[in-house]
Parts: C-alpha cells; structure tokens; sequence
C-alpha cells in the first residue's frame, strides 16, 4: 500500500435529527446525497478539546 497526500477541502455536512446520520454533503458548490456510512472513527478521546481530528465519517454519496 502506497502513502498518498490528499488536499483537505472545506465542507459541510446536513444531519438528520431523527436517525443521527449525515445526509448530505456540500462542497465545491455541490450537493452529494449519502447512501451509505462506510466507516467512523472517533478520536475525541485522543485530542484535547477545540483541535482536530475529532470525528471522522466515511460515507458514499450519489454522484448521480
């Protein structure tokens, strides 16, 4: 497995209050439904409150 370097980009995620789950994500002027969380990785326990990374989600979004 080879190490690669990915440029973050600002997003922001939609939640649905009922389930806790996102449902959208926006970035790049775009709207992308989530289909599906792959993966979460929680890492609050690990950094002191107000730094990054936090929560981290893995999710599959239409790309339609």
């Amino acid at each position: 497995m080879a190490l690669t370097s990915i440029t973050p980009v600002a997003a922001s995620v939609r939640f649905d209050s009922t389930q806790s789950l996102p449902r959208w994500v926006r970035y790049a002027d775009r709207d992308l439904r989530v289909v599906r969380v792959d993966a979460v990785r929680d890492e609050r326990a690990a950094y002191p409150a107000g730094r990054s990374p936090r929560l981290t989600v893995v999710v599959e979004v239409d790309t339609g």
